[in-house]
């Protein structure tokens, strides 16, 4: 082989090191971001966690449209706000194990914690309050589930 045919081996070596680099790089960059988002959903879910806290505490109940039309003594204040808490951490689950930081089996628990707060008929004014805050991806799968409270509505 002469000069030039090993030259151009070595320029087609670096070329493909190159082009691989900027693969690795790219693929880098698309992860960090989805680290950042997750980071600030996660902020977001911490920050509602935090006032809803201090709601329970203070014993203070959001302007929840349904709160006018009467509800069971069995309902209280802090049922409410934990709700109103418990559906935003269940949409930031959803959200983590789209992005793939939660495993399948974290996941699973997650989805009978849904599974089961949805079901719960008597606080259902709640999620269709929250809803409105919620992924719409999330909500598009927990109003996938078959409804046991249409029937009690009846």
């Amino acid at each position: 082989m002469n000069f030039s045919r090993w030259k151009d081996i070595a320029e087609l070596i670096g070329l493909v090191a190159i082009i691989a680099s900027l693969i690795f790089v790219g693929l880098q960059l698309k992860q960090s971001q989805q680290i950042a988002l997750a980071t600030q959903y996660q902020a977001r879910a911490e920050a509602t966690h935090q006032l809803t806290l201090a709601h329970i505490e203070a014993g203070y109940v959001s302007p929840v449209p349904a709160l006018r039309a009467g509800l069971s003594e069995n309902v209280s204040a802090a049922d409410i706000n934990t709700l109103l808490w418990l559906w935003i951490q269940l949409d930031n689950h959803y959200y983590q194990y789209q992005a793939g930081f939660l495993d399948e089996q974290a996941w699973q628990a997650q989805w009978r914690n849904t599974v089961e707060t949805y079901h719960m008929c008597e606080l259902r004014f709640v999620y269709d309050w929250r809803k409105n805050g919620l992924r719409r991806e999330f909500v598009e799968l927990v109003e996938s589930l078959d409804d046991p409270c249409i029937a009690v509505a009846n």
